[in-house]
């Protein structure tokens, strides 16, 4: 399907009409594995991975699961050479209750070679044009080194960034026992994970193939996928890396402090999540801090999409009636 057809006023076409290089979709594997080495060599170096393995989980990433389409890769090229990249990921997000259609940007970059040249800005128009067709807003989790380049696209740091962390001074023993996740879990995952993060600011739909995805992802980081028993049932899972817990969700049958024991004791034990989650619910009766912090040049950034001008920060809130609101993106929802 043409995204492009049809498009009036301002078309991509236009946009790069007066250029001496090309934007588009992808057009050939080979482009595809010129894309896939610039955004590795850009990357890498911000990673303690090398550009190899970099590589490696990012070409899995694109092409090892199928509702990653080839055409949601958009470059710019000079001649053959590819010299810019952003990826297009289509989610459903929820914020406020209300589900948006949603492109979210990512693998944004430019060959050092190139930049200044006002390439990055005419690659992004042309991305927002194509996301406009389908979705209601865009996203995307800019690095901090590009600190308000986003802003004059339209989007705008809405994310708080919320995080809780609890001493373990006390549990060392529970009736829960904790298992490595199998693939045929991941239904059970799911079920939980809607039951404790569906009326969050912030939740992703997932489907089968995703659940899949993330069990690849956690490899890839190193994270420990974690499904919680009780009485022969199970009941919950946690995802985590050493004291940091960056997802949890269970029944009524389990309690905080079943898996907080699971912990060393004495550990300052870091859970990721939305003030309103549920962890934090039960962890009221106990001393624990909540941090969050707000930066709206950068960070996680969301723009509305269908709009003839870029809507500022405080029309941004109005329109999804944030005012006011937490909204946390888990690390297993990033793209």
């Amino acid at each position: 399907v043409d995204l492009c057809k049809g498009l009036k006023n301002t078309t991509i076409e236009t946009l790069v009409k007066k250029m001496s290089f090309s934007i588009s979709s992808i057009k050939s594997k080979s482009e595809i594995e010129k894309a896939l080495s610039l955004v590795a060599r850009i990357f890498s170096t911000h990673t303690s991975i090398s550009e190899t393995n970099f590589r490696k989980n990012k070409k899995l990433e694109w092409s090892g699961f199928d509702f990653f389409k080839d055409d949601d890769i958009i470059v710019a090229k000079d001649s053959d050479i590819v010299i810019g990249v952003i990826r297009l990921v289509y989610r459903i997000v929820h914020i406020k209750g209300q589900p948006y259609k949603t492109a979210g940007f990512t693998d944004v970059c430019i060959n050092k070679e190139y930049r200044e040249k006002g390439i990055s800005k005419k690659l992004m128009k042309y991305a927002i044009n194509k996301a406009n067709f389908n979705c209601d807003i865009g996203l995307l989790f800019a690095r901090k080194h590009v600190d308000y380049y986003y802003n004059k696209f339209g989007f705008w740091g809405l994310s708080t960034y919320n995080k809780g962390i609890i001493r373990n001074t006390l549990y060392n023993d529970t009736t829960a026992s904790f298992k490595n996740v199998k693939s045929n879990d991941l239904s059970y995952c799911n079920y939980f994970y809607e039951k404790s993060y569906l009326f969050l600011s912030g939740f992703m739909e997932r489907t089968p193939k995703y659940w899949k995805y993330i069990l690849e992802k956690c490899h890839q980081l190193n994270f420990n996928f974690n499904v919680i028993f009780k009485n022969n049932e199970l009941c919950g899972y946690f995802i985590y890396k050493k004291n940091i817990i960056y997802e949890i969700a269970f029944s009524s049958l389990i309690n905080i402090k079943d898996i907080l024991a699971s912990f060393e004791l004495d550990a300052d034990i870091q859970i990721e999540a939305d003030p309103e989650h549920v962890v934090f619910t039960q962890l009221q009766l106990f001393d624990f801090t909540i941090h969050h912090r707000h930066c709206i040049f950068g960070g996680h950034m969301l723009k509305i999409l269908k709009k003839q001008d870029h809507l500022s920060f405080q029309d941004t809130c109005d329109f999804l009636k944030i005012n006011n609101t937490t909204i946390n993106f888990n690390t297993l929802n990033q793209f």
